[in-house]
C-alpha cells in the first residue's frame, strides 16, 4: 500500500521470540515554499502531497479559499522533500459563504463509527490519524491520513478544494483532539463545524467561540459534548434539568 513500508522485527510473546514483518507508516520531512518563501517544514506521510501543500497553505490563511478556486492560479511542484507552490497570496482570506443546513446529531454518531472505513493506512500500520469532510447529509467529500492530525486535516481540506468542493456545506470529522490551529484552519477554509474524537484543548474552545466555528467532541459511540455551535446541530434532545442547556452560555469554557 502506498505510504507504508515493511520492516523486519523480533516479536516477543509468550516467552518466545520469532522474526516478523511489520507494516510501518512511511514518513519523511518536507518543506513547503510559497512563491519562493518557506511556509512550513514538518514530517509527513508520503501520500496526497499536493493536497497537503494546498490544504496546509489554505489552513494557515496564506492562499485563497475554495470559493475562488476556479479563478485561482496555482501551481504545485514536488521534487524530493521540497514542495513549491506558486499562487496569489491573500492577506486576509474570506471563508466560503455557502449556507450550512445543519447536521443531525445521530448522523454524526453514524459517521464516527464509520471512520475506520476511511483509514486503510491506520488499519495496516496503526500509526496514522484520519480526517474526513462529510456533507451535512452524510456523504464523504474527501478523506486523508497522516502521522499527525493537522496533516490529515490539511490533506482532507486540500483534496476537497482542489477537486472543486465547497467546504461551507461540510463538517470535518477527525481523530485526535482539536487545538487552536484546527479551529483557525476550519475558519480559514470556511468549514462551519469541527468534530474531534478526543477532548479539545481549552484554547480550541476559546478559538471556536471567537471565530464562530462549531466544535463538537465524540470520544465514543453514543456520547457527545457540544462546546460551540449547537445551532448547527439538529435532533438534539431536550435538556433533562430545569436549567436550559441550549443555547450555551458564551462566557464559560
Amino acid at each position: 500500500m502506498s505510504g507504508e513500508i515493511i520492516c523486519e522485527a523480533a516479536e516477543i510473546t509468550g516467552g518466545q521470540c520469532r522474526p516478523v514483518e511489520v507494516h510501518i507508516c512511511e514518513d519523511r520531512p518536507v518543506r513547503i515554499y510559497l512563491n519562493g518563501t518557506l511556509a512550513g517544514a514538518f514530517e509527513t506521510c508520503t501520500v496526497d502531497m499536493e493536497a497537503l501543500a494546498y490544504g496546509y497553505l489554505l489552513c494557515e490563511g496564506l492562499v485563497a479559499p475554495a470559493s475562488g478556486i476556479k479563478s485561482l492560479k496555482i501551481k504545485i511542484k514536488i521534487k524530493g522533500d521540497i514542495i513549491t507552490v506558486e499562487a496569489d497570496p491573500v492577506a486576509s482570506p474570506s471563508p466560503a459563504q455557502a449556507q450550512f443546513p445543519g447536521v443531525d446529531a445521530g448522523l454524526i454518531f453514524e459517521r464516527y463509527v464509520s471512520l475506520n472505513r476511511y483509514s486503510p493506512l491506520c488499519r495496516s500500520t496503526g500509526a496514522t490519524h484520519c480526517a474526513v469532510l462529510f456533507t451535512a447529509y452524510g456523504g464523504a467529500v474527501s478523506s486523508a491520513e497522516d502521522l499527525h492530525a493537522f496533516g490529515a486535516v490539511s490533506k482532507a481540506i486540500g483534496k476537497a478544494m482542489l477537486n472543486g468542493y465547497d467546504p461551507g456545506i461540510c463538517f470535518l470529522l477527525f481523530t485526535g483532539r482539536a487545538t487552536p490551529w484546527t479551529i483557525r484552519a476550519a475558519a480559514n477554509a470556511g468549514v462551519p463545524l469541527v468534530v474531534c474524537c478526543s477532548p479539545p484543548s481549552g484554547g480550541a474552545i476559546t478559538a471556536a467561540r471567537k471565530t464562530g466555528v462549531g466544535l463538537v467532541c465524540v470520544p465514543g459511540p453514543g456520547w457527545m459534548a457540544v462546546f460551540n455551535g449547537d445551532h448547527l446541530l439538529t435532533g438534539l434532545p431536550e435538556p433533562s434539568s430545569m436549567q436550559a442547556v441550549w443555547p450555551m452560555s458564551p462566557g464559560t469554557i
